[in-house]
This record gives structure tokens, C-alpha cells and sequence, in this order.
């Protein structure tokens, strides 16, 4: 091989390396992974018209411990309480679910933390009943 084409095929895995990285770097909000001590945050505009407004967290059961959940009242300044946690027969096998009573026509801040010091991929959905 001549030291041409080296060159070009260094330069072409670098330039891959460099691009997948930064792609991983750039979506891994929407990725469903989550890196040691990261924080989400997922905003849920809710509509007027609705007439028992709730929203839903969703996680992985075998996670439950590895993360911590939390609802942000935007207009309020301050933490919810979840209104109910655990499974019943509306959940998903193997799902444990989080659920929020809250108020028509505000936005609201779900904070998912890992908890851990690894990297965890767990699928996490935030779902309102808008």
C-alpha cells in the first residue's frame, strides 16, 4: 500500500468516529439511554379541554431503583407528588408506572435522574391524557 492511501483510509475512519460521536452526543436526549448522574427533562403542555387531567411516567420495573422521578409545576415553582405509583392491569408487563393528577392548560417538567454511577438503557415515557 502506498502511504496515500493510508492516509485516506485513516482519514476516513476518523472522520466516521468523529461523526458518530457527535451524533451521539447531539441526540442523546432522545436516546433511551441514560449516562451516570444525567438528567432529562421532558416538558408536557397540557390543553384546556381536558376533563381529568393526569400524566403518566412509564419506566422499566427492574430499574425502579436506579432512577429518580420527579413532576415540576412550571407556573407554581415547585415539586408534585405522584398521586399513584406502582402497576395495575393498564400497565404494560414488566412497567411500573408514576401518576400525576394535575391542572388543565399548564406545562409541566418530568425529571428523570439516574441515580447510578453506570449507564443505564431503559425506555422511559412521559404521556399525558390530552
Amino acid at each position: 500500500m502506498t502511504l496515500r492511501k493510508i492516509i485516506k483510509i485513516i482519514s476516513v475512519v476518523f472522520s466516521i468516529i468523529t461523526g458518530l460521536t457527535l451524533l451521539f452526543f447531539i441526540s442523546k436526549d432522545q436516546l433511551p439511554i441514560f449516562l451516570p448522574n444525567q438528567k432529562k427533562e421532558i416538558k408536557v403542555k397540557l390543553t384546556d379541554h381536558n376533563i381529568e387531567v393526569r400524566i403518566y411516567i412509564y419506566l422499566d420495573e427492574k430499574h425502579k431503583e436506579d432512577f429518580e422521578i420527579t413532576l415540576y409545576d412550571n407556573q407554581l415553582k415547585e415539586y408534585l407528588t405522584p398521586y399513584s405509583t406502582g402497576k395495575d392491569k393498564f400497565v404494560p408487563k414488566g412497567n411500573l408506572h408514576y401518576v400525576y393528577i394535575v391542572k388543565k392548560g399548564k406545562t409541566y417538567t418530568a425529571i428523570i435522574k439516574n441515580k447510578t454511577d453506570s449507564i443505564i438503557s431503559s425506555n422511559v415515557t412521559v404521556e399525558a391524557n390530552n
